[in-house]
């Protein structure tokens, strides 16, 4: 299942969710960040598995599917700040084992509770940390942003 995180619905969906009649799995749009608060989404491309009986056997984590045509600095517009450019560029040179994760998703796939990338719920709590009280003031923030924002008040969104 894949689910978009986006405020303005589909307009800014990937290609697939974009044009429904390509998508081949589950796929939605979350327009109220729910599954960010849920669960412990704080960027993209993030991923939580979920097992056949609702239980998460993998938190929140990165999870790179691969290439992605386009994606990276080149994206950004030409009038964005010299030290955001910078940002990206350093992050470009991150440099990721974008297989392992696949590797991992087919194996448990094929094996389920067997596969030695699921982890017991002990383990999956055991990594749960308490949010912080900037933390818990920041999702505040952004949830009076978003409800201004869907009421059409901008202005009155930006601050927060």
């Amino acid at each position: 299942m894949t689910v978009c995180l986006d405020v303005e619905g589909r307009a800014g969906a990937t290609p697939d969710l974009a044009n429904v009649d390509e998508v081949t799995h589950i796929a939605v749009v979350d327009e109220t960040h729910a599954v960010d608060r849920l669960l412990g989404i704080v960027n993209v491309p993030m991923a939580v598995w979920i097992d056949e009986d609702l239980n998460v056997v993998r938190p929140a984590e990165f999870a790179w599917p691969g290439e992605v045509e386009g994606a990276g600095a080149q994206q950004l517009p030409d009038e964005i700040p010299e030290r955001m450019m910078a940002m990206a560029a350093t992050a470009g040179k991150i440099e990721v084992d974008r297989t392992y994760w696949l590797d991992a998703l087919r194996d448990w796939a094929t094996n389920g509770s067997a596969s030695t990338y699921a982890l017991d719920a002990d383990t999956v709590l055991g990594g749960s940390v308490d949010r912080t009280t900037d933390h818990s003031a920041a999702a505040a923030h952004f949830e009076i942003g978003q409800q201004l924002h869907r009421e059409s008040r901008g202005d009155d969104a930006v601050e927060h």
